[in-house]
């Protein structure tokens, strides 16, 4: 039996957002002093259910490189703007390994990673968004849908950091590699995508 690594890649890409999901609501359900909207995220990460959240990060981290080299990149081509956007991704998904290890207790620390974090999937859309309106090989759906996480990544950032522009970031971008993750794992080779 052959080893598909593109396969291995793209059940990554479908993995990392359901656990880091699933997870998150075991933290944010066994905490009782977070309360969705209200809180940062990161706060769980300090909570009665810190385990949850810290793993939760960690592994979708850790399922993300592997989603962004090996499924992501070999459908979108291999030019510079695509080495970019999965480069940014993977510089992402490091930092949001790191979140899970420096908690809210290592506050410079945390702060750092965060935004490292934000700042890196931020600039991976960007990329994305350019390569796919370039060449829309996922489909129009997922190419807008994409421009459409960039945009709101922007008007995110003039809001401010708040828990309520934190948890819309993060809900939107992991819908965003629901969304890729399931595209790619579904859509058959030469078929036109809209």
């Amino acid at each position: 039996m052959r080893l598909d690594i593109h396969r291995i890649g793209t059940i990554c890409g479908l993995l990392a957002p359901t656990v880091f999901m699933a997870l998150y609501v075991v933290a944010m359900v066994n905490d009782p002093d977070y309360t969705f909207f209200e809180n940062y995220l990161s706060d769980l990460g300090v909570g009665a259910a810190a385990w949850a959240f810290n793993s939760a990060v960690i592994i979708a981290g850790g399922l993300t490189i592997p989603f962004a080299i090996l499924a992501v990149r070999p459908v979108l081509g291999g030019d510079i703007i695509v080495d970019m956007a999965v480069g940014f991704t993977v510089v992402g998904a490091v930092f949001l390994i790191l979140i899970g290890i420096f908690t809210e207790d290592y506050e410079g620390k945390h702060f750092i990673v965060a935004v490292g974090f934000f700042s890196s999937m931020q600039v991976a859309l960007l990329f994305y968004s350019l390569s796919l309106y370039r060449a829309p090989v996922l489909g129009k759906g997922v190419t807008w849908f994409t421009l459409v996480a960039f945009a709101l990544g922007l008007v995110l950032i003039a809001v401010g950091l708040k828990p309520q522009t934190e948890t819309v970031a993060v809900l939107v971008r992991v819908l965003w590699e629901l969304v890729v993750a399931a595209t790619i794992m579904w859509r058959e080779p030469g078929t036109p995508t809209y």
